[in-house]
């Protein structure tokens, strides 16, 4: 379950088979495009233009609400999908755990500052469009630049956060997958170990137990020339015994 969320977190973080971020810049883009033509079609009319620039920064503030929104989802559906691996992790493996936290706080670093900055570049957007509203009536050649301009903020916004996920992730892959191979090999090379211990203690008690059976044999030899020679004397001293 946690290895289906996690590819459902990257598909949704970087765009790949899953058309939810496409369809929505697509669908700014055509809402801009109609903008433009728009403000084309009525350059002789002011008012008119005036309306139809308004209602079209009333269209870029709802679109950079929704996108933001959009954006704080799917952050918060890849966050908790790593949370699972990272809590699975931990049970399984410290080393790997240890890296997991350290890819979750680069991970809500890195979707801070491309939060951040997103914000940072759309205020500056608004604030650019917002400025030029006296002047819109006199130059809509200008003011379809500008928009023009903030789509190609947000678009380029939007492709640097989907670049540094990407990034993040496969750098991370990389060293989920080394720490993997090294814990295989710290494993295999810790059961070898334990084989030559258990071979070097069976030499051991071989070792030991043949040279118990030798002293064994020794002691015996021993107690027996002591009990034969205890007998002689005895036999001796009876003997001397029975002369007297």
């Amino acid at each position: 379950a946690a290895s289906n969320s996690f590819c459902n977190g990257i598909c949704r973080a970087c765009g790949e088979n899953n058309g939810e971020l496409l369809s929505v810049r697509d669908q700014r883009t055509a809402n801009f495009n109609a903008l433009k033509n728009a403000m084309s079609t009525l350059s002789k009319d002011h008012v008119g233009a005036l309306a139809i620039t308004k209602a079209g920064l009333s269209q870029i503030l709802e679109q950079f609400s929704t996108l933001k929104n959009d954006i704080e989802q799917e952050s918060s559906k890849f966050l908790s999908s790593f949370r699972e691996i990272q809590g699975d992790q931990r049970r399984r493996n410290t080393l790997t755990d240890r890296n997991m936290s350290t890819f979750m706080e680069r991970m809500e670093s890195s979707i801070q500052k491309g939060e951040k900055a997103l914000c940072d570049q759309l205020e500056n957007a608004i604030r650019d469009v917002t400025g030029i509203q006296d002047t819109a009536v006199k130059s809509y050649e200008h003011q379809a630049g500008l928009l023009d301009s903030s789509m190609a903020l947000l678009s380029t916004a939007v492709d640097d956060i989907v670049q540094v996920t990407r990034e993040d992730i496969n750098g991370q892959r990389n060293v989920l997958l080394d720490t993997s191979a090294q814990t295989t090999i710290i494993h295999e090379r810790s059961k070898q170990e334990i084989r030559n211990a258990k071979e070097e203690l069976a030499l051991m008690i071989e070792s030991a137990m043949s040279a118990l059976a030798e002293r064994l044999v020794d002691v015996q030899s021993e107690f027996c020339s002591s009990v034969s020679t205890s007998l002689s004397k005895c036999e001796e001293q009876g003997s001397a015994r029975l002369k007297h």
